[in-house]
């Protein structure tokens, strides 16, 4: 895991620099995470997903969903992967404090 975490600030850092957008990423993060649960979903059905909740699905979409990887990859067009790897583990662990 600490492999697969570290890995992905280098490759986005890279991408960044080479031809990618920030929302090109983004875009990919969520698309290839779609495609991978999306059978899950089939085979459980959206029973097991309504125990969430409307007002629980909206507040994480828009506190850890699309904004997260935008921002995170936004930050490293201007920043190294280095910084990144320090400052965003211990702004989850603040941000989640705070709300």
């Amino acid at each position: 895991m600490i492999g697969i975490y570290a890995i992905q600030f280098v490759a986005a850092r890279f991408s960044l620099r080479e031809h990618l957008t920030a929302t090109d990423l983004a875009a990919l993060r969520f698309g290839g995470a779609g495609v991978v649960f999306l059978p899950i979903v089939w085979h459980g059905g959206f029973v097991s997903m309504r125990a969430l909740g409307w007002r629980r699905a909206l507040a994480l979409a828009a506190l850890a969903g699309l904004p997260y990887p935008l921002i995170i990859n936004w930050g490293l067009t201007y920043a190294p992967a280095a910084h990144a790897a320090a400052l965003c583990p211990a702004s989850i662990v603040f941000f989640s404090f705070l709300l």
